[in-house]
């Protein structure tokens, strides 16, 4: 009588808090995700100069000085949004991976008691038999 009441708890605990502690575990990954390639920052300065790397402009007008530093701060905020883009995607990637994931565990995690009891059936039958 015991174990069917321990089984019982079990069952009941595995359907309701060890699903929401599933889906924090869960959520909490995907957050880690977010936060570990850095995209809602990496998308808000996505042309800012890569790593702070440019040029001043000089206090005296020239021209041509400007000229070259407006070429070289341009292609800085280029490669700054080509790197920052890449790594957006590769974020994104590694998200969408992280969601299919916890999808298969929380179908795993609801489809795991079936599981063990439909094995535990199928060795009785095969002993049995």
């Amino acid at each position: 009588m015991r174990y069917t009441l321990v089984l019982l708890d079990y069952i009941w605990w595995h359907y309701t808090t060890g699903i929401k502690e599933l889906v924090v575990i869960l959520s909490n990954l995907c957050a880690f995700i977010v936060r570990f390639f850095s995209l809602p920052q990496l998308a808000a300065t996505l042309f800012k100069p890569w790593r702070r790397l440019g040029e001043a402009y000089p206090n005296n007008f020239d021209i041509k000085l400007y000229a070259e530093v407006f070429i070289v701060n341009t292609l800085m905020r280029l490669v700054s949004a080509f790197i920052k883009t890449l790594m957006i995607i590769v974020g994104l990637i590694v998200l969408c991976l992280g969601v299919l994931i916890s999808i298969f565990f929380f179908v795993l995690w609801l489809a795991y008691p079936l599981v063990v009891f439909g094995l535990v059936v199928f060795g009785l039958y095969l002993l049995l038999s």
